[in-house]
Parts: C-alpha cells; structure tokens; sequence
C-alpha cells in the first residue's frame, strides 16, 4: 500500500501549479490557507509586497493576517464562493473556499492590492497601522505605494476564473487521493505525468504535429472517464487546458494577458459544456496556444476580442464591428475566426456570457430583475426575459426562485 499525508499530496498537485500560473499571469499574490489562517500552499518564489513583508515582520502584525485569513475563509465557505474582505492592514483580498476535503478547509487567499483608483483615506489607515505595530511610518508609507492596483472589472474576472479553475482541479485532486488508496495512483499517475511534461515540451517547442499527437494520446487515455464520471472527465479537460495555457506562457514574447484572457474563456466554456462540446476544447486551446506554422495571429486577434467583449458585453450597443475594431481585423474575418475557434457566432457567445453574468446576479439576490438587465447589455426588461428564457428555459424569476428553493433543501 502506498501511505501518503494530504498536505503533501496537496502541494504536490496540479492546485499548486494553477496558483503559481494566476500569480505570473495576474501579479496578485495567492496562497493557500488552513482552517487557522496557516498558510500550507503557494507558489514557489512568489513575492509578497513589501508593505505585508514589513507587517508580517511583527509578531503582532503576522498573527493578524492569520486571523484575517481564518475569518475570510469561515465566510468564504459559509458563502459558498469568492468573499471579499478588507485585512487589518487596509487591504483588499478574496478568499475563495475550495472543495478538497471537508475535513482539510482549504481556502485560497488572493490580493495584496488596491482596488483603482486608490482609496484617498489609505494613507491615514497606514499611519495609524505603523503606530499600532510599532513600525516606521515613513518606511510603511513608502511600501504601500508599491501596492499592485487593479481595475475592479479585472479583479473580478480573475477571482471568479481561479475559484472555478481551483474547484475542478481539486475534485480531481479528491480522485487521485481516492486512486492513492487503491494502491492505483504512482504507476499511472507517473506515465501521465510524463506525457504531461512531453506536450509541455513540444508546445514549448512550437511543435504543433508533435503535441497534437500527444494530446490524442491523452485524450484517449481520458475517453472511459467520461462514460464513468462526467465531474471527473471535466476537471480532466480543465486541467490539460490550464497545461497548454501554462506552456504558452512560457514561450519568448507571448503576451501573458492574451493567454490569461483566452485561458479563463476556455476554462470558462469547459464548466458550462455539455459532454460532446467538452471533448473538442482541448483541441481548441491547442489551436489558440499552439497554432500551426502560418496560423500564429489568430491567437492574439481572439485574444483582443475576447478581452474587448469581456469588458464591454454590458453595453446595450456592443457590435461585431466594434469587436473587429478592437481586434484589427475587419467584421467578416473576425467572425468567420470566431465561430471557426470558438465554435458558435460572435453574437451568440456575447448574449450567452450576458445571461451567465444575469444568473450569476440572479443568485446573489442583492438586485432586482430590472436592474440586473441593464447591467448585462439589456435595458429593456421584457427583451430581457425573453433572451434569458429562451437560453435558460425559465424566466429570470423563476431561475431565481428555483435556485433559492434548492438551497433551501440542501
């Protein structure tokens, strides 16, 4: 039998490789906590910002992060996603809980930054930290204005991306401790782990034939699964598109941003898909990370599409021509691209990312249906109803009360 400790296997993973991509891709510093704020994962070689190295470096200062970090974390998994908080230092963070083990509580903690613009009574709040900690004002004063600043807009789309990345890679996670106990998991685990490596290789390389073929090899190996467990056979897919995205990144000039906007779209599609569209995806993001030779724009258009429709799908008046604007390209070859890549028309997949972002409101609760309308693109709420029932199959309130009824009987 091979004997293992979860906290091992738990650094060991594919957890800790996600949370070393989201700190490269976005900047924000990203741990994994403990139900008592410990920190027991990150990402090797990560910098914390110099303005939480000089609170950390009083006992004082360190054992509140952990309490921040235990409290985030309690609300986080009461909540049952991505809560944002505010530390005792001022800063902004999300913990985001993840479903390893009931008993483990592990909670993703990412932040150190400020919300932009910066908040004008900050520097106050630092000053009277500094006296607090019995720390040099002027020296504290100087570190926060190191501090990383994000846009709301990106904050949010990066956190909801990494909660989603980090719960599927950890159902998969749960599958291999549960193969471990079989005795199943080294042998078979290592050869996939070596092919892993090897299409690593190749789209380091630029060797599209070669990792293709490798991804087949794959992908084959993954096809029972499906059949078996749909959960696992999707955290799978997930996982090979977040080893694609992660080798992109590594290659001499590629824009990070490109491949973050266009890895969240793909992990995105793969959560929602049903089975027959979750097996062409890891094809598609071998198409977008590693094109053929002749074919190497097409990432970078999608890209900039991708990301302008992101930022902008609530603009009642978004087009395709102001999509190709913001991609270079004009109208008819950037839709002839899209639905070639992304599987479906440009307006179909803004109208589908519209009602995604209403449902998602829709559970939250805070707005009325009206008010979640405008702020997905559609203003007019009887156009709105009818977009939403005709994707989703119920009216907004019904989605609505449907989903409250339900966690009512959880």
């Amino acid at each position: 039998m091979y004997h293992f400790n979860l906290s091992e296997l738990i650094q060991a993973g594919s957890l800790k490789e996600l949370l070393s991509a989201f700190n490269r891709f976005t900047g924000l510093v990203v741990k994994g906590v403990g139900y008592k704020g410990q920190v027991v994962l990150q990402p090797e070689g990560q910098q914390e910002a110099p303005y939480c190295q000089l609170i950390c470096s009083t006992p004082a200062g360190e054992a509140r992060c952990r309490r921040a970090y235990a409290r985030a974390g309690q609300e986080a998994r009461k909540f049952g996603g991505p809560y944002l908080f505010r530390c005792h230092a001022g800063l902004l963070g999300w913990a985001l809980p993840v479903a390893i083990d009931p008993e483990v509580g592990l909670t993703v903690v990412c932040g150190e930054a400020h919300l932009s613009p910066p908040d004008k009574e900050f520097p106050s709040m630092v000053l009277a930290v500094a006296q607090d900690l019995h720390l040099d004002p002027d020296r504290l004063l100087a570190a926060s204005r190191q501090l990383k600043l994000i846009s709301p807009q990106k904050a949010q789309s990066s956190v909801e991306m990494l909660y989603l990345m980090a719960n599927y890679l950890a159902r998969g996670q749960r599958t291999a401790m549960a193969a471990i106990v079989k005795g199943e998991w080294p042998s078979r685990r290592a050869v996939l782990m070596e092919r892993e490596q090897e299409l690593l290789l190749r789209v380091r390389s630029r060797d599209h034939a070669g990792a293709k073929e490798i991804l087949q090899s794959l992908l084959n190996d993954l096809q029972d699964q499906e059949s078996v467990d749909i959960h696992r056979f999707r955290s799978q897919v997930i996982n090979l598109i977040v080893l694609l995205s992660r080798a992109a990144a590594d290659l001499p000039g590629e824009d990070l941003s490109r491949v973050f906007t266009l890895n969240a779209q793909l992990i995105w599609q793969a959560s929602q898909a049903p089975a027959e569209v979750l097996r062409q995806l890891p094809w598609q993001a071998l198409e977008t990370f590693c094109p053929p030779k002749g074919e190497e724009e097409v990432g970078p258009i999608l890209g900039r599409a991708l990301h302008f429709i992101y930022e902008n799908y609530h603009q009642p008046h978004l087009t395709v021509e102001d999509i190709a604007r913001a991609a270079y390209v004009s109208p008819s070859y950037l839709s002839h691209l899209f639905r070639r890549s992304m599987g479906e028309s440009i307006i179909a997949y803004v109208t589908r990312l519209r009602v995604e972002m209403a449902k998602k409101l829709l559970r939250e609760g805070s707005l009325g249906i009206r008010e979640i309308g405008r702020r997905v693109g559609y203003p007019n709420p009887s156009y709105f109803t009818r977009v939403f029932k005709k994707i989703v199959q119920l009216s907004p309130r019904e989605y609505q009360e449907q989903y409250y009824a339900a966690k009512k009987t959880e």
